[in-house]
């Protein structure tokens, strides 16, 4: 009897590691796919000013996307909103047409558009990407640092974080 508490017990706490390992890694999102973390970044809890944050830098009255989770960092903060009825070239027109004039860059084809630019000293960048052909997802960032927007959230570096599972 003591034998079997003690296996019980050791299968216990090596299934909670192991989930403690994989939140710790990524975001599970839907259709089998997640988000890559980094070092000190964390999942929030949804309030109200991370809303309203979202919604002030990233909200378009023509295209619905409702805020699925945040990412925040001491030196940043990263948006995972999921698109509704719409499409990547539907994304693209209103993201263009909105940053087109303080654009840093622009990058879209079919399965994505992605843009990065700034404005009153914050960094911003908005990646639209059709992942797998089945899901769309809207990544989006804020930063106060030129590097970290370079670095982080450049369209290769913020593509590869998009994994299926």
């Amino acid at each position: 009897m003591k034998y079997i508490f003690l296996v019980s017990l050791a299968f216990v706490f090596a299934a909670c590691s192991n989930k403690e390992k994989t939140d710790n890694s990524e975001v599970l999102l839907f259709n089998n796919f997640s988000f890559k973390l980094h070092n000190g970044e964390i999942v929030t809890v949804s309030r109200t000013s991370i809303q309203k944050t979202f919604e002030k830098y990233f909200n378009n009255s023509a295209i619905q996307i409702p805020l699925f989770k945040h990412i925040k960092h001491t030196d940043f903060d990263i948006f995972i909103g999921v698109p509704v009825n719409t499409s990547i070239s539907e994304i693209n027109k209103v993201v263009l047409a909105k940053h087109n004039s303080t654009a840093k860059e622009n990058q879209s084809n079919n399965d994505y558009c992605y843009s990065q630019y700034n404005s009153n000293g914050l960094y911003f960048t908005e990646l639209a990407v059709n992942a797998g052909g089945k899901s769309i997802f809207y990544i989006s960032s804020i930063s106060s640092s030129e590097s970290i927007a370079d670095s982080l959230f450049n369209h290769s570096e913020l593509s590869k974080r998009i994994t299926k599972n």
